[in-house]
């Protein structure tokens, strides 16, 4: 190669003119795929903070609904369903506002899962074809505090007394080789005085610790051993009102005064000879005497100044046709082997008392039912089992008897001002 060649290639070969144009071109490819991908980037989160919102504006709308079918449902004229029925509640959204039951109708669906919670659902929508969908359940808040044993003074559980609890309208007659491991742990037990648990008792629930119109905290005593098995929490839930139903000065006293006047005994009672008397009545029944009360729509009530039965003697709930309500202004004993209604569930009746007189269940007595009588003391002593809810000035429970709480019975004293309690919700969808 030639001089002249070997320079004209080393010239080439150094030429430097069109690199800034190629860089130039790459690093514009570079921006503009940065700028295309941070385009793409920033539609994409727009889409997703979009469509983020309009999911939370369905869901907020959804709880906008479940708060709608609460205070339509508390504003009063709801049919409340039994056991494993269903009621409509149409509940339409206001202005603003989107939601319905999901099929783009305004009727929800309320539904009696147990006796004493209730369940319904309520869809929500937003923009975009949002939609969310919450199931709540509810209950109504009972007067009688869910408690299956309270007194304003003492509560007494004696030497290896034992309360459990269970749902009649679940399981409908416990065995007691069952428990304690068949109960639902809500046999709740309270007083404003002092909740006294005895050597080896039971209960399978909660204390609850009220106080006196004065102020002073109820006390839990426990004594003896083996240590009493207590196997929900002891805790202080500030006074409790004593007589809650109105018995005196309230709504109850109100009907004890109207079925003093015009009640159900004649019509709707039947006796063995010379275990029922003349208005205003009482049943006296004893050497396998039978009196049967029968129930009608919306509850008989019956006007008695006392009811005693022993000698295997028998009261009979006939709740065919509806429940059975005993309103009484003296005594109840129940014993040597007799039996109240021992064939319905204890919801089918409910007996109250406004007397300071004793409410004796006592001497292999078995009795199914609620016993309200918050100025006299309620003894349930001396074997048998009692099944239902025992609420007295005083109660106690002793001697090898077993009490199971009838958590069905927990929404058949509602607060008369309709209070209702939202307990749980969920997103479904």
């Amino acid at each position: 190669m030639n001089k002249r060649t070997q320079a004209n290639t080393n010239s080439v070969l150094r030429n430097e003119k069109g690199m800034v144009l190629a860089v130039t071109l790459m690093l514009s490819a570079v921006l503009a795929l940065l700028g295309t991908t941070a385009v793409m980037t920033t539609t994409t989160d727009l889409k997703i903070a979009g469509n983020y919102r309009e999911s939370a504006r369905a869901l907020y709308n959804a709880e906008a609904g479940v708060h709608a079918v609460i205070a339509q449902i508390a504003s009063g004229g709801f049919a409340w369903p039994a056991f494993g029925g269903s009621q409509t509640v149409t509940v339409t959204a206001p202005s603003g506002y989107s939601f319905d039951n999901g099929s783009g109708s305004a009727g929800i669906s309320v539904t009696n899962t147990d006796g004493n919670y209730y369940r319904f659902q309520v869809t929500g929508y937003g923009d975009n074809n949002a939609r969310k969908t919450i199931e709540a359940y509810f209950m109504r808040e009972p007067s009688l505090k869910g408690y299956g044993v309270f007194a304003e003074g003492d509560v007494k559980i004696e030497n290896n007394r034992k309360i459990y609890s269970y749902n009649s309208n679940v399981t409908p007659n416990p065995n007691p080789l069952d428990y304690p491991g068949a109960s639902t742990g809500r046999g709740n037990v309270g007083s404003n005085k002092k909740v006294q648990a005895d050597s080896g008792s039971y209960i399978s629930g909660n204390v609850g610790l009220g106080a006196s119109s004065g102020g002073t905290v109820a006390v839990y005593d426990p004594g003896g051993w083996p240590t009493p098995t207590v196997t929900g929490t002891i805790r202080t839930v500030g006074r409790v009102a004593p007589d809650p139903l109105g018995a005196v000065g309230g709504t109850l006293a109100g009907q004890f005064t109207a079925y003093s006047a015009s009640n159900d005994n004649a019509a709707y009672m039947t006796c063995s000879a010379g275990a029922c008397t003349a208005s205003p009545g009482k049943i006296d029944a004893g050497s396998g005497k039978t009196v049967t009360l029968t129930g009608k729509a919306g509850g008989s009530n019956f006007y008695f100044s006392s009811v005693t039965l022993d000698g295997g003697a028998t009261l009979t709930i006939d709740t065919t046709n509806g429940p059975v309500n005993i309103y009484m202004t003296d005594k109840l004993d129940l014993k040597d082997w007799s039996l109240i209604n021992m064939g319905g569930p204890p919801t089918s009746l409910t007996i109250y008392s406004r007397s300071d007189k004793d409410m004796n269940i006592k001497n292999n007595g078995d009795f199914k039912g609620t016993v309200y009588a918050p100025y006299g003391q309620v003894k349930i002593e001396n074997f048998g089992n009692t099944f239902g809810l025992a609420w007295g000035k005083e109660v106690t429970v002793k001697n090898a008897w077993q009490f199971y709480y009838d958590e069905a019975l927990t929404n058949k004293f509602p607060k008369p001002d309709g209070s209702l309690t939202i307990t749980s919700w969920k997103d479904v969808m």
